[in-house]
């Protein structure tokens, strides 16, 4: 589900610096760990300006909000998250070019809090434009569209990339749904030539959410497998906070529940904060923050226990 919520916000002034590729037939945005820098004068690394390369500790794919995976954004936050985890990060085109475009962000914003004598002779043509761009976005991405791609994906990641490695997910907002279903399914291996045994096991290691739209309670709550952490402002326009309080309750149904699963409820929060807040305001910036560390805190300490074999 989107609604004028999931397209509103701000437009943050990075510079992505990860690369597209196509992986398992999807358009993607890789992020990866920063590499030692070299000598100018050489491609070889030179001692006094390149220090060693750390191996990749995990792989994260973000299921993006409704902008899609070009959202310069959701890049710059799998940069961050790379770069600070030491993660592979995939944002994969799960909506097949069908994103809503970056334009969107501050044509709804003025449709929705500009104001005078012009913005009001112009509402006419934004609300004509927002229905051009919603009503068709709502249609081309569907769940039952979208997630054969997404599973399809994730699977294939785990499968290859990931297959000694953990791998979480991550779903802001339109992707929130998807990631937190993700969180649910089983994968099984096989036994290998190394004298691995097979059996079966979570499909993601650990799955994070900010803002999740279109969440079927209590069903996608109850069937969680994986650890799953939730950031949620209490002034959310899409999900409410008698929705959230019911996914608490859930939550608090066992301890083993309580222990694998959190919601974190951000004071004054709006819907998309921890992807399109205002970093010129300080309490947008910082509930931002926050949210990120969130997210890395919750992949650090479940990816821990997958490396010392004290996963699912």
């Amino acid at each position: 589900m989107s609604c004028p919520s999931c397209f509103t916000g701000t437009i943050h002034d990075g510079h992505p610096t990860g690369t597209e590729t196509v992986v398992h037939g999807l358009h993607t945005y890789i992020a990866s760990p920063p590499q030692p820098s070299t000598s100018p004068s050489s491609s070889a690394p030179s001692p006094s300006t390149s220090s060693p390369s750390k191996p990749v500790k995990a792989v994260v794919v973000i299921v993006p909000d409704a902008i899609g995976w070009k959202f310069t954004n959701t890049r710059c936050l799998a940069d961050e998250m790379a770069k600070a985890g030491n993660y592979t990060v995939y944002i994969p085109d799960v909506m097949d070019g069908n994103g809503a475009p970056q334009t969107t962000v501050p044509l709804f914003d003025a449709m929705l809090h500009s104001t005078g004598l012009l913005s009001t002779l112009l509402k006419p043509y934004y609300l004509l434009r927002a229905f051009m761009t919603i009503i068709p976005f709502q249609i081309r991405n569907r769940f039952s569209i979208t997630w054969p791609r997404v599973e399809g994906f994730v699977r294939a990641v785990r499968k290859n990339e990931a297959r000694d490695m953990p791998l979480g997910v991550a779903g802001y907002c339109w992707g929130g749904r998807h990631a937190t279903v993700l969180a649910s399914l089983a994968y099984t291996t096989a036994a290998d030539e190394n004298g691995r045994r097979g059996g079966e096991k979570g499909l993601v290691d650990a799955a994070f959410t900010a803002h999740p739209g279109g969440i079927s309670l209590p069903s996608d709550i109850e069937k969680l497998r994986a650890p799953w952490s939730m950031a949620i402002g209490d002034d959310d326009f899409v999900m409410s906070m008698s929705e959230v309080n019911k996914i608490k309750e859930i939550v608090a149904r066992s301890e083993e529940m309580e222990q694998r699963n959190e919601v974190v409820v951000y004071s004054g929060a709006k819907h998309g904060f921890a992807v399109r807040g205002n970093p010129g305001d300080e309490r947008d910036k910082k509930r931002g923050e926050e949210a990120r560390e969130q997210c890395l805190s919750w992949f650090q300490r479940w990816f821990a226990k997958v490396e010392d074999g004290a996963g699912e």
